[in-house]
């Protein structure tokens, strides 16, 4: 039986997949799509510690995908 967060992690790929399809975008990179998801996790965390260690993750992960989009 599937965990309910993959099942929300794959519910989330599939909108995002069709997002870009709707609006004739290329496919999402994987660190992008692992930015969103940390961002749900985040968002849906109670535990203020975990919280901030998926703040943490997240400003690492995307200083460094806007680094090499400089």
């Amino acid at each position: 039986m599937a965990k309910q967060k993959d099942t929300a992690y794959r519910g989330l790929r599939n909108l995002l997949v069709m997002l870009c399809d709707a609006l004739g975008q290329p496919p999402l990179s994987a660190k992008v799509r692992l930015c969103i998801e940390g961002v749900m996790d985040l968002l849906g965390e109670q535990d203020v510690a975990k919280r901030l260690a998926s703040r943490d993750r997240l400003e690492a992960m995307m200083a460094e995908l806007d680094g090499r989009l400089q």
